[in-house]
């Protein structure tokens, strides 16, 4: 046998030895990612603001309000334990012992003023001119203000599963006099 003929053959068995168990573990590995699931669907609260507090095209809002619809569900076998929400340094959590997996639920939390970052807004509650006319911008929605985390939690007798998911959180700014 000729030695290049030798090296290839080694070289085949060589790919086929490490492939292979790559090749059996990927299918399980995705399937595993994709048994939990967990949605989020939240509203976008309205905060109302004046020109007075508006300094330097910037301006804080007073507090959030969000409400949550959570739909969550566990691979066969596992049911769900709780879900936790975390908005900046707000968290909530809910323990659902007795829940089915396929009922939706809701969390409502409110982000104090102290944990939302000042919001850069332009020509919002100011007057102008345009071809002899007055304009008044009044409404400004504003996309990712803050995020929420969610992390669900699964178990059965043996072990215990964690799924995360985050979303931008937006907010409606209204201009009053």
């Amino acid at each position: 046998m000729n030695h290049t003929v030798a090296f290839f053959m080694k070289e085949k068995f060589l790919l086929y030895t490490i492939s292979l168990p790559i090749i059996i573990w990927l299918p399980s590995a995705l399937g595993e990612a994709s048994a939990d699931k967990l949605f989020l669907k939240v509203n976008t609260p309205d905060a109302s603001i004046s020109q007075n507090s508006i300094t330097q095209n910037m301006i804080h809002l007073s507090k959030l309000d969000y409400k949550f619809e959570i739909n969550a569900t566990c691979r066969e076998g596992f049911k769900i334990e709780a879900v936790s929400l975390n908005i900046a340094d707000t968290r909530k959590s809910k323990t659902l012992k007795r829940m089915e997996s396929n009922e939706s639920f809701e969390i409502e939390m409110t982000v104090p003023a102290a944990q939302i970052p000042p919001i850069t807004v332009d020509d919002l509650c100011t007057l102008e001119k345009q071809n002899d006319s007055s304009k008044v911008t009044t409404i400004e929605k504003v996309p990712s203000v803050l995020s929420v985390q969610a992390a669900l939690l699964c178990s059965n007798e043996e072990l215990s599963k964690m799924t995360y998911s985050s979303k931008s959180l937006d907010v409606v700014i209204h201009c009053h006099p």
